[in-house]
């Protein structure tokens, strides 16, 4: 699974539960933490998600607005 779809995955999951854990996110895409650590911090960057110690939740409109 390629950079791309893992973050649309990863998006997708976050949508359905309020936040998930790295250790559920690296099982329910087949990688590893480290992977899923890089993915998020990508993720981050872009303003999407909120990544927590452990856990990582979507960004809301009220999020970028502080």
């Amino acid at each position: 699974m390629f950079y791309s779809e893992r973050q649309k995955k990863i998006l997708q999951l976050l949508q359905t539960e309020e936040n998930v854990s790295i250790d559920k996110l690296a099982s329910a895409l087949y990688v590893s933490v480290p992977t899923v650590r890089r993915d998020l911090q990508g993720l981050e960057e872009e303003g999407k998600v909120i990544r927590s110690y452990g856990r990582v939740e979507l960004r809301t409109v009220s999020d970028t607005e502080v």
